[in-house]
């Protein structure tokens, strides 16, 4: 009858429609998976970045405080993963009290601006009441719907080694350059000859074997 075929159409149709949306989600569901493949092997990358170049992550909700740190952000300063708070105050209270304020301060000049990014020295406290110095790099990396600062990432990066080695070779300076001062002092004190660099008395050279060439340039001079 009229009636059924209508009714045979009405539901083939709709078998038809059901037919391409099962397929059309099929699609949509094989697309998602190779998104969450490739960034699954995206974050396993940013993994081993992080771990080969020692390098701990942190990211920043701006308007709420949270932050995400990674497990080597805790461990580079002693402390176990997720053993302190994932807050800014975290970072803030771990900052050595010489430069909180300086540092605080430089990083809010630096968010007043668009898009923002820094690299900052500081140190922070290590478990073992010990400071770390710290290579902190950073930059802003999502806005807001009001085009304001909203999300900011970045890395931290221990350079103690790096920094107790050019406190070293400023202390050889500092020596040498004192040195030399003493030095000079004592050539306004004692008779050093312009040639050998040695000290000698007005009879010679008492207490040191100095050639004849040494001597004969001496007596030329005076």
């Amino acid at each position: 009858s009229d009636a059924f075929n209508k009714m045979t159409a009405k539901i083939t149709h709709s078998n038809s429609i059901l037919e391409k949306k099962v397929e059309e989600l099929n699609r949509e569901i094989a697309e998602r998976k190779k998104v969450e493949s490739a960034l699954h092997i995206s974050e396993e990358r940013m993994h081993l970045a992080l771990q080969g170049g020692e390098l701990g992550m942190w990211d920043w909700n701006l308007k709420t405080g949270g932050m995400y740190f990674s497990p080597h952000y805790f461990t580079m300063l002693g402390y176990e993963p997720d053993e302190l708070p994932h807050l800014h105050k975290t970072w803030i209270s771990l900052l050595h009290p010489d430069d909180r304020d300086r540092i605080i301060s430089t990083l809010q000049s630096k968010l007043s601006k668009h898009l923002a990014a820094w690299s900052l020295e500081f140190r922070m406290l290590h478990k073992n009441s010990d400071y770390r110095w710290i290579l902190c790099k950073g930059k802003v990396v999502e806005l807001d719907e009001e085009g304001k600062n909203l999300r900011a990432s970045g890395t931290h990066l221990d350079i103690t080694a790096r920094k107790l080695a050019e406190a070293e070779k400023e202390q050889l300076i500092n020596d040498l350059r004192k040195a030399s001062a003493e030095i000079k002092t004592l050539k306004g004190i004692f008779p050093i000859c312009a040639s050998c660099k040695k000290i000698r008395d007005d009879k010679g050279y008492q207490g040191y074997s100095i050639d004849s060439t040494c001597r004969f340039q001496d007596r030329q001079r005076v």
